[in-house]
């Protein structure tokens, strides 16, 4: 598909005329057309509501919910937008360039750290440090509520700080969810800081998912819960060792007495093959702790997301326009920034931070030459 043609969820009209149940469910349920084209989806275009009734929050939790989830909220639901700008929605997930599920979550998991688990210990790279590759670590049990991923959390091992604790960036005001995700919308793995327009346009598409209220919040969460479970089920058949391994593996060495009384010539073909299928039986060990280690870390996200739907969807109206209201303007100063041609946000892409036309710049903007 091309990305021209993909409706970003806050763009599609039905969106702030959708109301859910109180439990996240359709208050009418379409009617499928007789050759099976229709009913998938929200309606018109937009992603399915939960499959599952979302139970109360307290059921979940006997804690108060933390007044930095709005904040935690902000950088999910971006996340989400730009994953849909990039990849698709809706199961579509293939259309992106990465041409996965699994390519389309780990986007997502790159721009925030609410969605990884305190047992994962993900640590950010320095500033100017080329960051070492994650490293496979410990697996464990699951949780056992039927949709999530049974399989412990990752660790991924990157850079420490000076007392080697995890540097998980977790915001704490608007401002600073604004900046964490569209800084990572521009530095690579994601893009550069010629990207910051693209960043903003996401920034614009939370704005007008809150806007749409509760109801267009819950798809949004609920679809990138399904991305996330579509993932696992990737990573899962992926780490499946394929019939010629399989076969390679069972039958390495040969049978009782294979080569005796051969020549060398036999004994060395047959060590080549007891290498070849130890070789092979090696990389599938490696692939299954990657793929354990992987569908750890997509565990804890479908958990966070399944906690983020049961918050959301108690959310008073006022809360929403209140977080929407605090989005709304961090994105009229990043906007007017792109029209006056600023340069990236937050220091992205290095570089001399510069005054602006009145002076310093303003709060949460740099000017980068």
């Amino acid at each position: 598909m091309d990305p021209a043609e993909r409706r970003v969820i806050c763009k599609v009209p039905e969106a702030r005329e959708l109301s859910l149940t109180a439990t996240g469910q359709r208050r009418v349920v379409p009617v499928e057309a007789p050759g099976g084209g229709g009913g998938g989806g929200g309606g018109g275009g937009l992603p399915a509501p939960p499959e599952e009734a979302l139970p109360p929050l307290a059921s979940l939790t006997r804690a108060a919910p933390s007044p930095l989830l709005p904040h935690h909220l902000l950088e999910v639901l971006y996340g989400y937008c730009y994953v849909v700008r990039q990849y698709g929605s809706g199961g579509g997930w293939t259309a992106g360039g990465g041409g996965s599920a699994a390519a389309a979550a780990a986007a997502l998991l790159a721009l925030t750290d609410v969605l990884a688990g305190p047992s994962s210990q993900r640590r950010r790279p320095r500033p100017r440090r080329r960051p070492h590759p994650a490293a496979v670590a410990r697996g464990g049990g699951g949780g056992g509520r039927e949709g999530a991923v049974a399989i412990a959390a990752k660790e991924e091992e990157e850079d420490e700080d000076e007392e080697g604790a995890p540097a998980l960036r977790l915001p704490h005001s608007a401002a600073e969810a604004c900046l964490h995700v569209m800084e990572r919308a521009c530095c690579p793995p994601l893009g550069t800081s010629q990207d910051r327009p693209l960043a903003v346009a996401v920034l614009r598409d939370v704005v007008t998912v809150m806007g749409n209220g509760r109801s267009s919040m819950l798809l949004a969460l609920a679809d990138a819960r399904r991305l996330v479970l579509a993932a696992a089920a990737e990573v899962t058949a992926a780490a499946e060792p394929g019939p010629a391994v399989a076969a390679r593996t069972a039958g390495a060495g040969g049978g009782p007495g294979a080569g005796r009384g051969a020549g060398s010539l036999h004994q060395h073909a047959r060590h080549r093959a007891d290498a070849a299928a130890e070789d092979a039986a090696a990389a599938a060990a490696a692939a299954a702790a990657a793929g354990r280690a992987e569908r750890g870390v997509l565990a804890v996200a479908e958990r966070k997301l399944w906690f983020l739907l049961s918050w959301a969807n108690e959310l008073k109206p006022e809360q929403v326009d209140e977080a929407c209201a605090a989005v709304a303007a961090e994105w009229a100063v990043q906007q007017a920034s792109v029209a006056a041609g600023g340069a990236p946000v937050g220091g992205l892409g290095g570089g001399e931070v510069e005054a602006g036309a009145g002076g310093a710049p303003r709060p949460g903007e740099v000017r980068v030459r």
